[in-house]
């Protein structure tokens, strides 16, 4: 056995690339030593921003052997009446170096079949064939051509080390010469030449590059911890930021910089945001607060400290300063001035200004308090009214701090003398699931808007094609109603969303609703629901996600607790949708209204009288939600759909009972369906 080392070395890739590109690497690379039966022991990786890496370990030298069947020609063909080979049953053989064969039985018929080893083929000679190919394959959101050669990837590619145990494996790669050489950290300039695979790390330390990314963090972390200890606190890790800071050195050095006090007026959120974007820094502090200290990290083994310092204090000064001066200017101008410059802001092309979407959410939102009876209806349409004026604030209006949408709306909100109920809604908009009620219910408008405006606009999500984040926002609904236990109906939002926009087109409502009905199904998914339970559920109309999670979890008890009766009454179901199915295929006319006087056999008038009493009280049960008490009401129709299955003929020759028989069957399955399609639902040895 022996290990193999692949590194790709290129100028700085962006952190955002890093992970992606090597989690394909390996997982291709895996996928062709599975393909190609090449055992080996372990795959380490590693990435820094100038190479991306593979390790791995106790790779065998050739693939293994294996023997498999090969199909010839059809008996008759391959042999003589006297068993003797004929011509063509020689040319096999002999094209596949064989001398042995056996006849075995095909659904074709007879054919001669030969065993033929396969494999066995060197290991070096493989990847060869396979390296430049994965390379090249490996994705990335933006790629670079920098030679004439059309070979492109995130950042020009500027060596490859590649090495099979302690021998160069040399593939072709255009304009670069695959090696054994790498380099150090950018302060080391001249090539490193590895001996074997195994030195790559040790080798790379003593260089000033720490290769794996998990020793990295945890490097930065351990150090950041010490730093803010030193200055009295503690820090407040962002690990969005530690990952950009892992994925952009490749030996991180903190330092402990301290800024302006004066600089503590402002809010919490902006100093970090400030920190984070403009400087890539860590904000340090004590007992929810912020202390005049942050932490920064350089790759450079050999830095100044004292002029880096510097720069950065320098850096945070100048940055601060603008914030302050935004913050101020704000704070002087307020919210509800702004209200007339969101009729000069384009909310999408076509669908009218930010005041035009502000006022659809209103709209929107007063029928959602026809609902909730128990919210601050007065509160929630002031939050209503200011919720999108801080986009056009100095602060959120600044680049790097476009992320701070809904959070300084709420703090300006307050600041500015707003209640309670206001200031918290506008500041929880765009969490993933608001606290409060009034923050739900106007997190839900907003979304409920940018999802119907984009598909108006054709920015319909389609597989990984979604760049306006429609799903995020869908299943963010979902989330949203079944933590606060709401019963808001989709169609009702989408209808009168293109009711706003005064479109007609029944396709695109069916469209959108049918994009709900997917999302509410990976919802069920998540959660832990069979696939066939969501599949019963997800396309019932009206669609309201918290009552069919509740349903959801009524089923999948009934199915766990009540085996076999669970089991019975899907066969029922099944059994009449198929005689309905097989009616409607015919042209058979039919339909849900039973004529009690053409029911002449007992099983049938049995059936129809227990429905018929049942009807109101399954209609009652539902409208309460009491699920559990729904399907103990169908489960007691089974004994009497049982026996009219047993003893009535269906499909009876006589055209006025059979249509009325169809119509029963009809009738009864509009009971079920009312819960839920059980026909979908999936038993035990059955094919998905």
């Amino acid at each position: 056995m022996a290990n193999f080392l692949l590194e790709i070395g290129t100028e700085e890739i962006p952190a955002s690339y890093l992970h992606p590109a090597t989690e394909f690497l390996v997982n291709s690379f895996k996928k062709v030593l599975a393909d190609n039966k090449i055992p080996y022991k372990e795959i380490k990786s590693f990435f820094t921003p100038r190479r991306i890496a593979i390790l791995v370990k106790g790779i065998k030298e050739r693939q293994e052997v294996w023997e498999e069947e090969v199909i010839g020609p059809a008996k008759k063909v391959a042999l003589n009446e006297d068993g003797s080979l004929t011509p063509q049953g020689k040319g096999f053989l002999a094209a596949n170096k064989a001398k042995d064969f056996s006849i075995k039985e095909t659904s074709k018929g007879e054919y001669l079949f030969i065993k033929k080893k396969r494999g066995g083929e060197k290991t070096v000679s493989i990847l060869k064939r396979f390296l430049p190919s994965l390379i090249r394959e490996i994705p990335f959101p933006k790629r670079m051509r920098w030679m004439k050669n059309g070979i492109t990837f995130a950042r020009p590619i500027r060596w490859l080390l590649s090495l099979f145990g302690e021998r160069i494996l040399r593939f072709p790669f255009p304009t670069i010469r695959v090696g054994n050489w790498t380099f150090g950290n950018t302060y080391f300039k001249k090539r490193i030449i590895l001996k074997s695979a195994v030195d790559y790390e040790r080798v790379l330390k003593e260089y000033k590059v720490i290769p794996s990314f998990s020793e990295r963090r945890e490097r930065i972390r351990k150090e950041a911890s010490l730093l803010a200890k030193r200055a009295g606190g503690e820090v407040l890790f962002d690990e969005e930021l530690l990952d950009e800071i892992t994925n952009t050195l490749e030996f991180p050095r903190g330092i402990l910089v301290k800024f302006s006090q004066e600089y503590l007026n402002l809010p919490k959120p902006v100093i970090t945001l400030v920190l984070k974007k403009h400087l890539r820094a860590m904000a340090v502090g004590r007992d929810n607060n912020l202390l005049p200290y942050f932490i920064v990290f350089a790759n450079n083994p050999f830095l100044d400290k004292k002029k880096v310092k510097e720069w950065y204090e320098n850096s945070a000064e100048s940055r601060l300063a603008d914030a302050n001066f935004f913050y101020q200017e704000d704070l002087k101008k307020g919210l509800e001035s702004l209200l007339e410059e969101e009729k000069k802001v384009i909310w999408i092309e076509g669908l009218g200004t930010l005041y035009d979407k502000t006022e659809r959410i209103k709209k929107l939102v007063e029928r959602y308090c026809d609902d909730c009876p128990d919210i601050d209806r007065e509160g929630l349409l002031r939050a209503v009214l200011l919720a999108k004026t801080d986009l056009l604030t100095n602060i959120v209006r600044e680049k790097e701090l476009t992320s701070l949408q809904g959070i300084m709306g709420g703090l300006y909100a307050q600041i500015l003398g707003e209640k309670e109920t206001v200031f918290r809604a506008i500041g929880e908009q765009y969490l993933p699931v608001p606290k409060t009620k009034e923050g739900a219910l106007l997190a839900l408008a907003d979304r409920f808007c940018n999802i119907v405006g984009s598909f108006l606009k054709g920015e319909i999500p389609s597989g990984s094609y979604d760049p306006f984040g429609l799903k995020r926002m869908a299943d963010t609904i979902i989330e949203i109603l079944s933590f606060h236990n709401l019963f808001l109906v989709v169609d009702s939002s989408v209808d009168f969303l293109l009711s706003e926009f005064s479109p007609s087109d029944v396709s695109l409502r069916e469209k959108i609703l049918r994009f709900f009905a997917e999302r509410m199904k990976l919802f069920l998914l998540n959660k832990g629901y069979r696939y066939d339970v969501a599949d019963s559920l997800v396309y019932l109309s009206p669609l309201i996600p918290r009552d069919l999670e509740m349903r959801a979890s009524a089923l999948q008890k009934f199915r766990e607790e009540r085996g076999e009766e669970f089991r019975a009454l899907v066969i029922g179901q099944k059994r009449a949708k198929n005689i309905l199915r097989e009616a409607e295929r015919k042209g058979i006319p039919y339909s849900s209204a039973v004529d009690p006087s053409l029911l002449c056999e007992e099983p049938e008038k049995e059936l129809y009288e227990a429905a018929r009493n049942l009807e109101p009280k399954i209609a009652e049960s539902l409208r309460g939600r009491e699920y559990e008490e729904t399907l103990s009401l169908l489960l007691s129709l089974r004994g009497a759909i049982d026996k009219v299955f047993d003893e009535v003929l269906v499909m009876t020759e006589d055209v006025n009972l059979r249509r009325n028989r169809l119509a029963l069957f009809s009738y009864i399955k509009s009971l079920f369906y009312s819960f839920c399609d059980f026909s979908l639902l999936v038993l035990e040895g059955e094919e998905r």
